[in-house]
């Protein structure tokens, strides 16, 4: 398969990739090189499949821009300036060509800034958030988890089966508006606290900012802004990952080398922490590894409830607003991303299980 593809691209370009791969002597960089060549046609297929469902859109986008009351002559104008009057497939390789070859997602036909850099303003938003509500998750996922696989059929077991089958049901945007009602009068009902005005963003992540400047108030104040979308989002990777840790811990748990580690008189929490936890973490990080992707990738309905200005609620603007170009943007940042995650959560088995090989 890699070689077809090497063979179908550009000779420049294939000749560069064959000899990275074959410089490349170490296993770990010879996998990665070789898993983003494969990566490109699931994110061409991605690309072609938003380009298509984008332009399916019911509205003239020609119109959107010129606006409702704009004459014929001006909607014909805007439609020839933007190639929206080509064929869809020769628009579809203009932007390939565009985004690829000179690594730009174009511009805004709304608010004419480019899409790079409006990504880049509010993917920080989102990753914050994305990272703060899996580090919820999995601290308290983990730790339920483990508990019900050491108290297998007691109360704790119960209640945190019927906690994780509770937090899968209940939707997102359900609990962020119960969680503003319950504790909006205490905490920011929305937005995101913005410090802007006071000291230089370095990153761009406002706690992290914060702390960066010395000013403990301002990142008081971002977990005040943080703690409500992050306990909403993080309610379904919470009990994804507090059933696989239960489920993965008790088989490990049922394995000779932990019967004899506990016929050595080791103590407990030893047994679990070095022997069964450290085994049973290939799955968990699997699961914590994809769950942070599906968060990344679908923080959409957390963002729009506590109107969190991330990568979701501007895509969601661009959709109400029909700018395709952003949208366009946004959802090929959001496969990238994926992939990425993909690629790290393989490479961190190896790291976890030297069993594992990379091929």
């Amino acid at each position: 398969m890699l070689a077809r593809l090497l063979h179908r691209l550009p000779s420049p370009l294939a000749a560069l990739l064959r000899a990275c791969l074959g410089a490349a002597r170490s296993p770990w960089i010879h996998y990665v090189v070789r898993r983003l060549l494969v990566s490109l046609p699931t994110l061409l297929a991605v690309a072609a499949l938003c380009f298509s469902l984008v332009h399916l859109m019911p509205g003239d986008p020609a119109r959107a821009i010129a606006g409702e009351k704009a004459p014929e002559r001006e909607v014909e104008r805007v439609r020839k300036q933007y190639g929206l009057d080509r064929p869809l497939p020769e628009q579809f390789v203009r932007y390939l060509e565009q985004a690829v070859l000179r690594q730009d997602l174009g511009r805004s036909w709304l608010t004419k800034r480019p899409v790079a850099a409006e990504l880049g303003r509010t993917l920080p938003a989102t990753f914050e958030l994305t990272l703060a509500a899996m580090l919820i998750a999995s601290l308290v996922g983990v730790g339920a988890g483990s508990l019900a696989a050491l108290r297998r059929g007691g109360l704790w077991d119960h209640l945190t089966m019927v906690g994780a089958l509770a937090g899968v049901s209940v939707p997102v945007f359900f609990l962020g508006l119960l969680l503003l009602m319950a504790f909006g009068r205490w905490l920011p009902a929305g937005g995101r606290s913005d410090p802007t005005d006071l000291y230089e963003l370095r990153t761009r992540l406002v706690l992290l900012d914060a702390l960066l400047a010395g000013r403990l108030d301002r990142f008081l104040d971002g977990l005040r802004h943080l703690a409500l979308p992050a306990l909403a989002l993080a309610t379904i990777p919470m009990a994804v990952i507090a059933r696989m840790t239960r489920s993965s811990l008790l088989e490990v748990l049922s394995r000779d080398y932990v019967r004899t580690a506990r016929a050595k008189g080791l103590p407990e929490r030893s047994v679990l922490v070095r022997h069964a936890l450290r085994n049973a973490l290939v799955p968990i990080v699997t699961t914590v590894g994809l769950q942070f992707g599906s968060l990344l990738a679908g923080a959409v309905l957390t963002e729009t409830v506590f109107g969190w200005p991330g990568v979701g609620s501007y895509v969601v603007e661009a959709i109400a607003r029909r700018d395709l170009v952003a949208l366009q943007g946004g959802i090929l940042l959001i496969a990238t991303i994926f992939v990425a995650v993909n690629l790290a959560v393989d490479l961190l088995y190896a790291l976890l299980d030297p069993r594992i090989q990379l091929r």
